[in-house]
């Protein structure tokens, strides 16, 4: 899972010129954020599960990537709620994560269930990330 983060914050930092923050000092479970007007996002590093971590770094990412504006900061959250920003930054982030999950794994081995529990995805992105893992093979 490190090798991960340290891959998503040097995407984040050398080709898409992302400032990211990680912090421990927020309060237990307060969301990542993005600025995507300064291109800095913060991630919470406070949090029950930290295998969740590199999906809301990824998230935060596509915020920015997307160039997503808004007139505050855009916050990660787990919830149901599927606003189209929302939607397009968890595409980013399922899409960018793939290739972690398919490295050295058979396509015939690959389960969309093992996917959204190895970076601890919400059940409400099931159908979003099943279309995403079959694009990708």
């Amino acid at each position: 899972m490190e090798n991960i983060l340290t891959d998503l914050m040097n995407y984040a930092l050398f080709k898409q010129h992302i400032s990211v923050i990680m912090s421990s000092e927020a309060s237990f479970g307060a969301p990542s954020v993005a600025f995507p007007d300064t291109r800095t996002i913060i991630i919470n590093t406070n949090i029950e599960n930290k295998r969740q971590l590199p999906l809301q770094m990824a998230h935060e990412i596509g915020h920015v990537v997307n160039g997503d504006v808004r007139h505050q900061p855009l916050y990660f959250s787990p919830s149901g709620i599927d606003y189209p920003t929302e939607l397009a930054a968890n595409r980013f982030a399922v899409d960018i994560l793939i290739p972690y999950y398919l490295d050295d794994r058979d396509k015939e081995h690959v389960n969309v269930n093992e996917f959204m529990n190895i970076f601890v995805i919400p059940s409400h992105l099931e159908k979003m990330v099943r279309k995403e893992l079959l694009k990708a093979m």
